[in-house]
């Protein structure tokens, strides 16, 4: 039997192990996102830069994959201690969005830029159906940024309800922002 000063101990180890999976993550995100900017500003999007964003997706999967092992792991510690804390649901709730974001990227987004390589960049075409792609950059930030506040924070005297308000208006904030930021650099293409 483990001992409690065992469990403890195994507990922390995890813990590491997911802080390392949420590094990871963002990692990937953040090679993602500079690699898609860059060809925004070169207005070309070559294969290389299509082979860094693709990368940079697989690492934010293994990021995701380490913070479900590890997550579902540490929750195996003490399940009730966990479902009664209104924080544990809301990262719950953000992680099962930006999985579910990521696999929008992956069979949608990802598809529409391997069709935009070695082309001018953003094409017509590509400017005008990619909205989408915009909002999700936001939604992707915006989820890693709150599943990292998250998790940090010790304790948050919030219900659940309060906090998913929060995190789905600054999501919504980040999706104007996103959109009013792609019209911005592509005013001409889109009218």
């Amino acid at each position: 039997m483990i001992q409690y000063s065992d469990k403890m101990a195994l507990k922390a180890i995890f813990i590491v192990v997911h802080l390392i999976g949420v590094f990871i993550g963002v990692w990937g995100a953040i090679i993602t996102d500079v690699s898609f900017m860059r060809s925004l500003k070169k207005k070309f999007l070559g294969a290389e830069d299509l082979k860094d964003i693709t990368e940079g997706s697989s690492v934010v999967w293994v990021g995701i994959l380490v913070i479900l092992l590890s997550g579902i792991t540490l929750f195996s510690f003490d399940p009730a201690g966990y479902l009664a804390y209104p924080k544990f649901l809301a990262k719950m709730t953000v992680v099962a969005i930006l999985l579910l974001n990521g696999i929008v990227f992956h069979f949608k987004h990802l598809t529409e830029l391997r069709g935009a390589v070695n082309k001018e960049f953003p094409s017509e075409n590509f400017a005008k159906k990619s909205a989408s792609l915009f909002v999700s950059g936001a939604v992707s930030t915006t989820s890693w940024i709150a599943a990292i506040i998250l998790g940090f924070l010790p304790a948050l005297p919030l219900s659940y309800s309060t906090i998913m308000l929060i995190y789905f208006s600054l999501l919504a904030l980040a999706a104007v922002a996103a959109l009013f930021m792609r019209k911005m650099l592509w005013i001409k293409r889109l009218s």
